[in-house]
């Protein structure tokens, strides 16, 4: 019979996501109105990811309007409004660079 060590702890399970959210930023292509950014908040509470890599997203104040507060946002520090970027759930404790 197999048993486990008593320090044995179990994962939880992490969910991660990859969104191109397409020019999303202060610049002239971000056409997006307040319903817009609405209805990706909505998509974005359906993904319930833990961990979101995003494309073409300027910074974390754009990327909060969709994902909100319950995340920590990380960007590339290439100085273009398309960056790279990571949203990582809070709550999940995953990554903290403070």
């Amino acid at each position: 019979m197999f048993s486990l060590p008593s320090n044995y702890s179990y994962a939880e399970t992490l969910k991660v996501a990859s969104l191109n959210i397409a020019w999303l930023g202060s610049h002239g292509f971000n056409k997006r109105t307040e319903n817009d950014y609405k209805e990706l908040a909505r998509y974005a509470k359906q993904l319930n990811a833990d961990v979101i890599a995003l494309q073409e997203v300027e910074n974390s104040d754009y990327a909060r309007k969709v994902f909100g507060d319950e995340y920590d946002y990380y960007f590339s520090s290439k100085n273009w409004v398309q960056r790279l970027g990571v949203a990582v759930r809070k709550s999940k404790g995953i990554l903290d660079v403070r």
